[in-house]
């Protein structure tokens, strides 16, 4: 069993979420008998690790979410998110409600045009979780435009290297077939 995320204690200044893994022990010779269960409880921060990349969250190019089966959410952008269920949701829906919820979501938090946001969504039916990844269009395409101006920088460096080394070659050449005339 896999039970939300939900805040945990404050230790040193700092809030900590955890979310719970619990499975029950077996005796696979008396399958009956009931031996225990082992519960692990795992820092949020390492859901929030695994979701972002430091670069990537500092300059608000995409916005990740994990969503459970009932639209609550499990690990966000910010810990203030964790625990929120979004509006209307039954959280294992189709892709084009969850993705106009998530834009809401968004607007609703005041981050940044979310219209500009398209939003990308994975359902793992094991864990029962919505994984979202909502990417700022807007960022996508500027990084695009520079990738491009790049590509077309070095491809008209390595195009005037190839024309002087021609033109040098052709001299040598020219001058050459003067010096036998």
């Amino acid at each position: 069993y896999i039970f939300p995320t939900e805040y945990a204690t404050n230790f040193a200044g700092e809030d900590h979420y955890l979310f719970h893994i619990a499975h029950r022990i077996i005796d696979y010779r008396d399958l009956k008998k009931q031996c225990g269960i082992v519960v692990v409880s795992l820092d949020e921060d390492l859901l929030h690790s695994v979701l972002y990349m430091e670069e990537e969250e500092q300059e608000g190019r995409s916005c990740n979410l994990l969503i459970d089966q009932n639209g609550r959410i499990i690990s966000g952008l910010d810990e203030s998110w964790i625990g929120e269920t979004l509006s209307g949701s039954s959280g294992m829906q189709d892709e084009k409600a969850l993705a106009d919820e998530i834009r809401t979501f968004l607007k609703e938090r005041e981050i940044k045009s979310p219209a500009q946001y398209d939003v990308y969504t994975f359902t793992d039916r094991k864990l029962e979780w919505v994984i979202v990844n909502a990417i700022n269009r807007l960022n996508f395409w500027q990084e695009v435009r520079r990738s491009l101006l790049i590509i077309g920088a070095v491809w008209l460096l390595l195009l005037g290297i190839t024309i002087y080394l021609l033109h040098r070659q052709t001299d040598k050449l020219v001058s050459s077939v003067h010096t036998v005339t």
